[in-house]
């Protein structure tokens, strides 16, 4: 699968329905969209499909970290049903399963295991059914050993780009040195983050970041039903990509690790 997008993305997670549907019809800065996929199945249901609710120029990314038990009770044939029903060419990043701290690490081996055997089922179906969508995976795991995991796999599929995961991970120096340990181990051309939407939070992440997607924009310029300030959504997307361009130093990733707990705990 080619990649279709160009680098240096600051991505809006947003929810597609409401407040969010007026800002994609009257803001012209925005370039690209996140949306998870039992969102995705809401566009399908109430709008009729993506190129509905979306202008021609901007880009989709689909995400499938939710709740756990929306991930699990999520099949591969559901699935792969669900990404052949959308229409609107899309980048899709599928999630399943969990890998945390207080589990034993045998467990947290097998999921990360179980994942990389879904994950190339959807990638390889796809492409058997034609499908013009974009998949790239999360790096899932904790440390080296898990991402060492995925190395045969990454390479089997040509895969070149990932995502990682940190809403879950509230500090920035936790979440940087786990991106740091993915990228040595498989070598990406890129690397999208989920979960860091604040400049300050992305220009202290390894230069291998060229991607940031997170709900801070919504705060940043003021989102609610009355309106928002297109100025500061416009500058938001300037700054995480200024972030994104910044030649990225350890003395700058050492400041990152006393930023204040409310840059790092939001939520996306």
């Amino acid at each position: 699968m080619i990649a279709q997008y160009s680098q240096l993305q600051a991505i809006l997670r947003l929810e597609p329905s409401g407040k969010f549907l007026d800002l994609l019809e009257a803001d012209p800065t925005i370039e690209h969209v996140m949306v998870t996929l039992s969102e995705a199945e809401s566009v399908l249901r109430n709008h009729g499909g993506f190129d509905n609710i979306l202008q021609p120029h901007h880009k989709l990314t689909i995400v499938g970290t939710e709740p756990d038990p929306t991930v699990t009770d999520r099949g591969r044939w559901a699935e792969i049903d669900l990404y052949a029903e959308i229409t609107r060419e899309a980048r899709i990043i599928p999630d399943w399963l969990w890998v945390y701290h207080q589990m034993e690490p045998e467990h947290q081996l097998e999921n990360v295991r179980k994942y990389l055997d879904r994950f190339e089922w959807l990638y390889q179906t796809a492409e058997e059914m034609g499908l013009s969508h974009e998949l790239i995976p999360l790096a899932k795991g904790l440390s080296q050993p898990h991402f060492k995991e995925a190395r045969e796999t990454f390479a089997r599929l040509g895969i070149d780009r990932f995502a990682m995961y940190g809403v879950q991970t509230p500090s920035n120096y936790e979440f940087r040195d786990r991106i740091h340990q993915a990228a040595t181990t498989l070598n990406p051309e890129g690397v999208l983050v989920i979960g860091r939407g604040s400049p300050r939070q992305v220009e202290v992440l390894p230069e291998v970041v060229d991607e940031a997607a997170g709900w801070y924009w919504k705060q940043d310029c003021g989102l609610t039903t009355d309106g928002y300030s297109q100025q500061r959504l416009a500058m938001w997307i300037y700054e995480i990509k200024q972030a994104l361009e910044t030649e990225r130093t350890d003395e700058q990733s050492r400041i990152g690790d006393y930023l204040p707990d409310s840059e790092v705990v939001i939520n996306g």
